[in-house]
């Protein structure tokens, strides 16, 4: 019931993930990569549709023209020691993203932080070189605060100036996987699939994503990634994926 009041901020849509990121982008920081990087990891958690906890210790040899690889993460406590346990799985993900991150990608280059193959995509040292874990990648602790310091400010930003089109004020970053998942739904992809690229279960797509079914039957599919790409260029107005 409480979801369903408040679903355009409990799953995503493409056109409040790119307002999102948009308005990351927007906002002054004290490193000048960190607006990026904030809209880099809502455009690959939106894309992947992953827990917040799989997208940190996600290292470049992961990352494929196509697709990510994900290995589960059952904890931040986990997350900060560096290790990862549970089933591998292959995501794909639009060219979208893949132009995403080449741009954050050479963005970093460009700045002095290493990108080879085994270098983690969001390094917990972008605020300091005192800051993250030894390994490389962000601690538990900056992974726990991210979404409270950065996405929560810029949901509520979005909602106060589009209140009637976009109430996502309550948003949190787990609303990026609701949104993927049930944009998937739509586009008419087979459960089992979606279950096993999402880690999760066809029971549990069907327990709490039926306002995608029945949209998928009142509307007929819709493809995922022309949608994303749609609303990238309505919030931005152009769509860059030259390699």
């Amino acid at each position: 019931g409480r979801k369903q009041d408040d679903l355009a901020g409990w799953a995503l849509s493409p056109m409040a993930v790119e307002l999102i990121r948009a308005q990351m982008l927007s906002v002054p920081s004290g490193h000048p990569l960190v607006p990026l990087r904030n809209a880099t990891y809502v455009s690959m958690q939106a894309q992947l549709g992953c827990r917040n906890q799989e997208v940190w210790p996600v290292r470049w040899c992961a990352v494929n023209e196509a697709y990510t690889e994900i290995d589960e993460v059952l904890s931040y406590k986990q997350l900060d020691d560096g290790k990862t346990v549970g089933s591998h799985r292959n995501v794909p993900h639009s060219r979208m993203l893949a132009a995403d991150l080449r741009e954050w990608r050479a963005a970093l280059g460009r700045e002095g932080y290493p990108t080879g193959p085994k270098n983690f995509i969001f390094p917990g040292s972008l605020s300091g070189a005192w800051r993250g874990h030894a390994l490389g990648h962000m601690t538990g602790g900056q992974a726990k605060k991210w979404g409270g310091r950065y996405f929560k400010p810029a949901a509520e930003a979005v909602e106060q100036k589009q209140r009637d089109k976009h109430p996502i004020g309550k948003a949190t970053p787990y609303g990026l996987r609701r949104g993927a998942i049930s944009l998937r739904i739509r586009a008419g992809e087979d459960r089992q699939i979606i279950a096993q690229e999402c880690g999760t279960s066809v029971a549990v797509i069907d327990r709490h994503y039926s306002f995608a079914l029945e949209g998928l039957r009142r509307d007929g599919p819709r493809d995922a990634a022309v949608e994303r790409e749609e609303a990238r260029r309505a919030v931005f107005g152009t769509l860059l994926l030259a390699a």
